[in-house]
């Protein structure tokens, strides 16, 4: 142990050098300062132990404590004992890291000093550089650069390849363009792997270094180290993810005032740490500290009156009490017997009270600043001595190099700061200002990693100078981050203003919503509603920040406890009873309005939830938020859509993409791929399969362009059961296996609703067993997640459907009915298809006095909406039933078959081709309808004399129905031909390309 003192010794005289990476110089006289100064004999042990073993019995080692009890000191030493031992060791802190790539960058470039080479890191960091300057070489003379205007551009490419956003008076400028209009411009000179780099560095970069680490390690000990852990909380959830997949022969030393809390995600990762508290020093040690420290710099021995006094003013803080002993030496400071050691600003100004008048604007200078050089000093100072204290503060002690200059020791510089904000709060905010100014003016002209550092520090300054203000930014900032989906960056904003000593409680709690908003933009949903309820709950906190939470926290509640989303809601309202007349509008309250809409609509108070959808309609139109608005016209299509208002839904949508076609360029694509893709299955069950797979497809490519993962499998299952329907069946199975291999998204539904599609196609093609393979456990998912198969509307009436094709007609009309006890819902289309069904199976039983009210209602819901294939389903019944002559008040016998013959395939002309060939020839096996040519097989003679009727017909006949109803909604012009209507309706239906027979040749055939 006295050789290993001796080492460390030797280290320390190289850092009160100053010099880095030079080789240590013997030096044998201050063993015992060594001893004294760090007072962590057993933490030096620790590591000795862990580095040592043959096997690494453990795989972290976290070093906790106070601020100045020697945390940063003993990393140092740590990285000498590793460097004498032929260790390879990396140490970094968080002021060097602002984001994971800077910490495995900083890593890597201390480890190659050790002749450990980590290429395919290497290269992909480079690579990623490379990348980074392309990009804003491109931004100057861009397109994106001419709408825009340089200066907004090169903030645009700031906010996305940044560690750290760009912040500032540039802002604004951003708010007019969108990530998609961003990303477009990328793509237009990235590669697709170099676009997926660009913005998404940390997966690749980490899963490189870990497999270059882990070569190296297989064959020897590597120790990597961080300092001041604490001011790396938005890194904390990748640091821990890394440290579970580090080779077993590395090990993690993490040093900070605290340990990591990392028990939910990682219950076991305290088996693998040891962990080491260091305290402040004891009296004693801080009294041979003293005396030593004395000696070193002045020789012989101090008074020992000032000793007890220095012992009682540095509070076990090593740090504290070496820099009063330099005080002491250097400039005569005698009297500390009257500074109270509890109270921050005495010890701050007995600290500068014996320093000349000139020094003390230096010390509060470099206190105020986060790291200082020359001239950011002389921006903060008057009288022009920039350079000379520069040079008189860098002998300091506290004083300590970093990457972008030097900066005052994290402990002393708080205390400087809370001194002279306390003393006087009018010079603590004037100089705040003039480093915010300066800045803001380095900003300006900054590129590269210069413009990250210059936005960070400003608005650090901005927020110190004036919190209000300065977190009013701070806000804008992390919602424009929010906005355009760039979650590195906000990851990174929050990583740095985590460390801001904020003073007001709505300040910290406003951090903590963007924490929460984080959390909830990574998936890590339970957090963030945690995070959202301890906010709302807070009484501290002001009006609006519990109205943002609240908003949030409905949005996510709103799809697994519609009890908890009323709830949320009332308390909203309680807050903001009419947020769309409020002098100062705020876009999150319209949001309130759209959740309030949505709660209605579950309800079933179909008119008050529209009321709230127009009111947020008027509300984004007033303020002129295009985005918003579209967003709205989108919800407002929802809601037609499931009530099963075809008409109502595609003007809707329509107005929505006009409203948005007004933005700028291509912002408006990702909105654009919502309004054509979302909910795009009403489309099919209008009828529109192909036309529908072009919405789709164009929606999909938006969100695949943007890197939407979730969007995109919810657009690629869409996209599936529109290529089913349309009897594309190897392609229907590759984007099904696609959207499996993809992986569910944060959708408690997805899995069952996945599952029923499935079904419905394999009902499609004949395969009973195998629909009731995926329908049943659909419907189970369903039960599971409180009954609430209101969900997902289809489910019931195919499943009445499938038991009509196997012939079991008792339990189609269960769940038939079950589907008709939720009218209340308003999902008409579902609604008038459950009776449809039951008038169907009522018919098979003989049941015909039922059949009466059920099919009339039915019919006034299908003539209402335009409801096509329920009219020719309603019609087809009736013709069988007329032919039979079962029920008198329809007429009775083969003429008024005929006409209702007639009326199905008409209508089931103009909801599209597939369903006119199904009533015309479906089989059994495929349709619970029972088809015409079926029907009249079994008449002999009579039924092929309809067949030949209505092949008469149809070559003469127009598309009428004499029945007064509205738009067919099938874009087919009324009064044309037959043989014109179908050929129109086949061309827009080509399927699977393959030839298409005709109505004439169909019926052709059989005569």
């Amino acid at each position: 142990m006295r050789e290993f003192i001796n080492n460390i010794l030797r280290f320390l005289r190289k850092l009160f050098g100053g010099k880095r990476h030079t080789q240590p110089q013997p030096n044998t006289d201050d063993a015992d300062l060594v001893q004294v100064y760090t007072d962590t004999e057993h933490a030096l042990h620790a590591l000795e132990q862990l580095v040592l073993e043959e096997n690494l019995p453990k795989r972290l080692l976290v070093i906790h404590g106070l601020g100045g009890v020697g945390k940063s000191t003993l990393l140092k030493m740590y990285a000498y004992f590793c460097h004498s031992h032929h260790v390879p060791v990396a140490l970094v802190a968080s002021e060097d890291a602002p984001s994971p790539v800077d910490v495995l960058a900083k890593w890597a470039e201390d480890l190659s000093h050790d002749d450990v080479s980590l290429p395919v890191f290497q290269r992909t960091l480079t690579h990623f550089r490379a990348i980074q300057a392309k990009v804003e070489t491109e931004a100057v003379s861009s397109q994106l650069a001419s709408q825009l205007g340089k200066a907004a551009a090169q903030t645009v490419i700031g906010l996305a390849s940044s560690a750290i956003p760009i912040v500032g008076p540039l802002v604004g400028a951003v708010a007019s363009t969108s990530a998609e209009a961003f990303i477009d411009w990328l793509h237009s000179f990235l590669s697709k792997p170099d676009l997926e780099l660009y913005l998404d560095p940390v997966k690749r970069l980490t899963g490189d270094f870990l497999s270059d680490v882990a070569r190296v390690a297989a064959h020897q000990r590597i120790v990597l180290m961080t300092d001041t852990y604490e001011r790396m909380t938005a890194l904390d959830e990748w640091m821990r993810e890394l440290a579970r997949q580090l080779h077993k022969n590395v090990l993690l030393v993490i040093a900070g005032r605290t340990v990591p809390d990392w028990g939910r995600a990682w219950q076991t990762w305290m088996v693998n740490a040891e962990i080491v508290e260091l305290e402040e020093m004891t009296p004693d040690n801080l009294r041979a500290l003293v005396r030593s420290y004395y000696a070193r710099i002045r020789g012989g021995e101090p008074d020992p009156e000032q000793v007890e006094a220095i012992v009682q003013f540095a509070r076990g803080l090593p740090l504290v009490a070496t820099t009063v002993v330099q005080l002491w030496v250097k400039y005569g400071v005698e009297d500390f017997h009257t500074v109270r050691s509890q109270v921050v600003g005495d010890l701050v100004d007995r600290l500068l009270e014996g320093v000349p008048q000139e020094m003390r604007p230096a010390f509060e200078a470099a206190a105020v600043l986060r790291y200082f050089n020359v001239d950011a000093l002389g921006a903060l100072l008057e009288n022009g001595t920039a350079e000379e204290l520069y040079t008189e503060l860098r002998r300091w002690p506290f004083i300590h190099p970093r990457r972008e200059g030097l900066a005052v020791h994290d402990t002393m510089r708080e205390m400087m700061n809370e001194a002279l904000f306390v003393r006087s709060p009018e010079r603590f905010r004037r100089l705040h200002e003039r480093a915010a100014a300066y800045y803001e003016a380095r900003l300006e002209k900054a590129v590269g990693d210069e413009r990250e550092r210059y936005a960070v520090e400003q608005l650090y300054h901005r927020i110190r100078a004036d919190e209000a203000s300065g977190v009013l930014l701070f806000r804008k900032t992390a919602e424009e981050l929010i906005r355009y989906g760039l979650v590195n960056q906000l990851r990174a904003l929050l990583n740095d203003v985590n460390t801001y000593p904020l003073e007001l409680e709505n300040s910290r709690l406003w951090r903590k919503y963007y924490q929460a908003r984080l959390l909830d933009l990574e998936r890590h949903q339970a957090e963030a509603v945690r995070l959202y309820e301890e906010i709302a709950n807070n009484e501290q906190a002001e009006d609006i920040l519990r109205a943002y939470a609240l908003c949030d926290w409905a949005w996510l509640e709103r799809s697994t406890s519609f009890e908890k989303f009323e709830e949320i809601l009332e308390r909203i309202h309680v807050l903001y009873p009419e947020p769309d007349v409020l002098s100062e509008p705020d876009l999150k309250l319209g949001l309130y309005m759209i959740e309030q809409a949505e709660l209605y609509k579950v309800q079933g108070k179909r008119s008050e939830a529209l009321a709230y959808f127009e009111r947020a309609r008027n509300f984004y139109e007033k303020i002129g938020d295009l985005y918003w608005l579209g967003f709205t016209y989108n919800r407002i299509k929802y809601y037609y859509l499931e009530s099963g208002a075809w008409k109502e839904g595609l003007e809707t949508q329509e107005r929505g993409l006009q409203e948005i076609a007004k933005l700028p360029g291509e912002q408006q694509s990702f909105i654009r791929s919502e309004l054509l893709g979302g909910y795009s299955t009403y489309w099919m069950w209008a009828g529109r399969y192909h036309e529908t797979e072009g919405q789709l497809r164009e929606a999909l490519m938006i969100a695949e362009k943007a890197e939407r993962v979730e969007q995109s499998v919810y657009l690629l299952r869409d996209l599936a059961l529109v290529l089913g329907l349309q009897r594309k069946w190897q392609e229907y199975s590759q984007h099904i296996s696609k959207v499996m291999e993809l992986g569910q998204p944060q959708d408690p539904y997805f899995e069952a609703v996945t599952s029923g599609y499935q079904g419905f196609i394999a009902l499609k093609r004949g395969e009973a067993s195998e629909a009731e393979h995926y329908l049943q456990p659909c419907m189970d998912m369903f039960s599971q997640k409180a009954n609430k198969i209101w969900y997902f509307p289809p489910l019931l009436n195919w499943l009445g459907m499938l038991q009509e094709i196997k012939n079991v007609p008792e339990r189609a009309k269960g769940f038939y009915q079950e589907r008709i006890n939720l009218r209340y819902l308003e999902q008409w289309y579902w609604y008038a298809g459950a009776l449809s069904g039951l008038v169907r199976i009522h018919a098979v039983e003989g049941d015909y006095m039922a059949i009466g009210p059920i099919l009339h209602e039915a019919e006034a819901l299908a003539q209402q909406y335009a409801y096509n294939d329920q009219l020719a389903s309603l019609r087809l019944t009736q013709g069988h039933l007329a032919w039979d002559g079962t029920i008198a008040e329809w007429g009775q016998g083969f003429d008024t078959a005929l006409h209702f013959y007639q009326q199905a395939l008409v209508y089931a002309m103009r909801h599209n081709r597939f369903l006119l060939d199904e009533v015309l020839s479906g089989q059994p096996q495929e349709t619970p309808l029972r088809s015409i040519l079926l029907h009249c097989q079994e008449r002999g003679e009579e039924g092929k004399h309809m067949l030949q009727v209505l092949h008469d017909w149809w070559q003469s006949g127009a598309n009428n129905i004499d029945l007064a109803g509205p738009d067919s909604f099938s874009r087919i012009p009324d009064g044309i031909s037959l043989l014109e209507s179908e050929r129109l309706v086949r061309q827009r239906e080509p399927g699977d390309g393959s030839p298409q027979r005709m109505i004439t040749e169909q019926l052709g055939e059989l005569l």
